[in-house]
């Protein structure tokens, strides 16, 4: 008479549980990185309207003083209010530093609430650099300042 095993054994439903837990340790932490770093898109991307009210601001004034505030800004398309209307942004502030730089600080709020794990200490900061052309002055280009909080998180 033949015998016929149906089924596993115990050894080998235990065996596939631990490859199963195993590859979740691994997998789970990955993806809420990447579900932050996703979310960070939208601090980074609520940037955008400043930087474009600035480099209008320098075309029309030539002069970054002129231009280095929220509120000398909103003349040319810049409305903080509407800015910070996304989910994640506390506040956008913009300020110069000296004559050659421009500063874009974006805070975000604290998302612990939502699922996310974003602070406000994980700030976006962009600095513009601002160059001349004779009188003419314009931004020549915009870089990631190292103090932003978001890059020990990596999230931008």
């Amino acid at each position: 008479m033949t015998v016929y095993s149906k089924g596993f054994t115990l050894i080998e439903l235990m065996i596939v549980i631990a490859v199963i837990g195993i590859l979740a340790s691994i997998a789970v932490p990955t993806y809420s990185s990447y579900v932050n770093q996703a979310k960070f898109g939208e601090i980074i991307l609520s940037s955008e309207p400043a930087k474009t009210a600035i480099e209008l601001c320098l075309q029309k004034t030539n002069d970054i003083s002129e231009c280095d505030t929220n509120i000398e800004l909103k003349p040319h398309g810049f409305n903080e209010a509407r800015a910070t209307t996304q989910n994640l942004v506390q506040s956008i502030v913009i300020s110069s530093s000296g004559i050659t730089s421009i500063l874009i600080s974006v805070t975000p709020i604290n998302a612990t609430s939502i699922g996310s794990n974003i602070l406000p200490a994980h700030d976006y900061i962009l600095v513009g650099s601002v160059g001349y052309r004779g009188t003419d002055a314009y931004v020549e280009s915009w870089s990631k300042s190292l103090a932003s909080g978001c890059i020990d998180v990596g999230y931008c």
